[in-house]
């Protein structure tokens, strides 16, 4: 949908995936940080090795998609500046799956 969407557009898919770094790594991330040189170099390895997958697939089917990892203590914010920076016109966000306690317990930027 994304792809259909930005080649109606004319633009590309901008796939971001924002890090807090108080939040303790989960699953392959946290197996993978007891090799990496920062918390967040391990976790920006697994995302990129996952939404480059999904960035492979949109290319695949017309679009044009980049992966973007960053780092903040306000997720929420440094997403609407990047929307802001790179006059962004369509936002589809996705959840990580968590359960109701999950989520009230971590919070969700989705619901921010």
């Amino acid at each position: 949908m994304a792809a259909a969407f930005a080649e109606l557009a004319g633009g590309k898919v901008r796939i971001v995936r924002v890090f807090d770094p108080r939040h303790e790594p989960r699953g392959e991330v946290a197996e993978s940080v007891r090799g990496a040189t920062s918390r967040f170099d391990a976790q920006a390895d697994v995302a990129e090795r996952r939404l480059g997958t999904v960035a492979d697939r949109l290319c695949a089917e017309g679009a044009t998609a980049e992966v973007r990892i960053l780092e903040s203590r306000d997720p929420g914010t440094t997403i609407l500046e990047a929307m802001h920076n790179e006059n962004v016109d369509f936002v589809a966000m996705t959840t990580r799956g968590e359960g109701g306690l999950q989520r009230m317990v971590r919070g969700m930027i989705i619901d921010e």
